[in-house]
This record gives C-alpha cells, sequence and structure tokens, in this order.
C-alpha cells in the first residue's frame, strides 16, 4: 500500500535508515548483514499475520537477533495470530509494551497472566483507575537476570502526569 505522505528522515551520516513497504526477504538480510551490523532495529508496524508466515522472519527472530545483533520491533493489534511460527516468535520476546485495547481489554490481562504477571497487571490497573490516569501502557520485561531490576513498571518515562514524576514498579505479589 502507497504511503499518504513523503517520509522526510534523514540520519545522522554514521548510520543507516532502510525503509521498506512489506517485509524483508531472506537475500535481503543476507546481503544486508553479510558484512558485520551490529545495533539494528527493525520494526514491524502491524504486519504480524505476515510476519507468522514469513520465513525470513522466522530467520531474523531465532537467528538473527542474536548472531546479527538485531533487536526487532513487532506493533501488532492481533497478538496471538494462528500460526505455527506465532509462538516462537512470542517465546523469543524479551519486552512487551501493553496499550489499553479498547476492542477486547482482556487481551493485555491474558498476555500479563501467561507471563506470570497477573499480580501486577491488576495492580497497575487498579491505580490507573484510582488516578484516572486518561493516557496507560505497563511494560513488562523478561530478559532481566538481576532481582533487583525491576520487570514490571509504567511511568518509564514520567508521560503519565497522574502518576508524578517516577516510574512506578510492580512485584507479582503486590495485590
Amino acid at each position: 500500500m502507497p504511503r499518504l505522505e513523503p517520509l522526510n528522515i534523514k540520519p545522522p551520516a554514521h548510520q543507516r535508515l532502510f525503509l521498506m513497504e512489506g517485509l524483508p526477504t531472506r537475500k535481503w538480510v543476507d546481503d544486508t548483514f553479510k558484512e558485520t551490523q551490529r545495533d539494528t532495529l527493525i520494526i514491524f508496524d502491524d504486519q504480524w499475520a505476515e510476519c507468522v508466515e514469513n520465513r525470513a522472519i522466522e530467520y531474523l527472530f531465532v537467528y538473527g537477533r542474536r548472531h546479527l545483533g538485531i533487536s526487532l520491533i513487532g506493533i501488532t493489534q492481533n497478538f496471538y495470530q494462528k500460526s505455527k511460527s506465532s509462538t516462537l516468535y512470542r517465546n523469543c520476546m524479551t519486552c512487551f509494551v501493553l496499550l489499553p485495547n479498547h476492542v477486547d481489554s482482556s487481551i493485555n490481562a491474558t498476555i500479563a497472566t501467561k507471563l506470570g504477571y497477573s499480580a501486577c497487571y491488576k495492580a497497575a490497573r487498579k491505580l490507573f483507575k484510582e488516578r484516572r490516569c486518561r493516557y496507560q501502557y505497563v511494560i513488562i520485561r523478561k530478559d532481566v537476570e538481576d532481582p533487583t531490576t525491576p520487570t514490571f513498571y509504567t511511568n518509564a518515562f514520567s508521560d503519565i502526569p497522574e502518576l508524578g514524576p517516577n516510574p512506578v514498579f510492580f512485584e507479582e505479589n503486590d495485590e
């Protein structure tokens, strides 16, 4: 689908930026990353259904993210797309940002529960309601090994005025 407006994005001279419609092919990945390319971010915006059926994307999730130094962000409204690969991709993910889902509010609760953060999610929802937060999100990190590092929090950028100037952390035994 063609873009509605032209993009005027210019990266710094020492960085490369690729903008493409659709998904990368395996040939593009191999050609682009045949020389050591580290610290690369690829964002898939609202293409989850296509991603879970694409072998090149499977390669990126399973191999590329570790061996090629690629970070992947998937922005989706249908996290539970039916596919053998979708479970694999979800299991490879290390961070989840859950925004309000006004169509099916149970989806975020399901994701939090499957990740082991049901009590945290309930506590966050309760806090949002008590403080009448207009803007809400929670972050869940699966990649944390240090027990003193938070794994479930909100207001990470002090962007929810009703919660004050600091992040709010939750622990699974909070309720």
